[in-house]
C-alpha cells in the first residue's frame, strides 16, 4: 500500500464502492409508503362562517357539537358548500371588536382540541388574500396521520 510522505495517509481507492440509496421509483415499487398522511382545511369566511374541506361526517359532527357547546348565540345552518361543510353561526364571530374577541378565540381554540382529540394535528395557519376589507383571510391546514 502507498502513502503519502506529507500525510501518511493511504492514497489507494478502497476497492468496494459504497451502496447507494434506491431511486425513487424502487422505493415506491418495494412497498407502500410507511406514512399515510391524510390533509384538511379548516377556513373562517366572512364574518360569520366556518368552512371544513376533507373532513368526514364523523369529525363535522364533532365540531358541530363544540360549536353548539361553546358559542352562545348558537348556529343558523351547517350545510354542504361546494366540496366543504359549511357552518353558518349567529352573530359576526370573526368581525373586528377593538377589545378582542374572547368568545371567538375560545371557540376557535375548543375546536382545534376537538380535532386534536380525533387525532389531527394543526400544520399551519396562512393568510390567503390581501383585501383589508375582505374577512375570507384565515385557513388552518390539519395533518391527520392514521393509525
Amino acid at each position: 500500500m502507498s502513502t503519502s510522505k506529507d500525510t501518511g495517509f493511504s492514497t489507494e481507492m478502497p476497492n468496494k464502492v459504497p451502496d447507494l440509496p434506491p431511486s425513487f421509483q424502487e422505493t415506491m415499487a418495494s412497498s407502500p409508503p410507511i406514512f399515510k398522511t391524510q390533509f384538511a382545511c379548516m377556513t373562517f369566511n366572512m364574518s360569520d362562517r366556518i368552512r371544513l374541506i376533507k373532513f368526514t361526517e364523523e369529525e363535522v359532527s364533532g365540531i358541530k357539537e363544540v360549536v353548539a357547546a361553546r358559542w352562545p348565540p348558537g348556529l343558523v345552518s351547517v350545510k354542504p358548500y361546494g366540496e366543504s361543510m359549511e357552518f353558518w353561526l349567529r352573530g359576526r364571530p370573526w368581525s373586528h371588536r377593538s377589545g378582542g374577541n374572547d368568545d371567538s378565540r375560545r371557540l376557535m381554540l375548543r375546536i382545534l382540541e376537538k380535532l386534536f382529540d380525533m387525532g389531527w394535528v394543526l400544520q399551519g395557519s396562512m393568510e390567503i388574500t390581501l383585501k383589508f376589507e375582505s374577512k375570507d383571510k384565515l385557513s388552518d391546514y390539519l395533518a391527520y396521520e392514521p393509525s
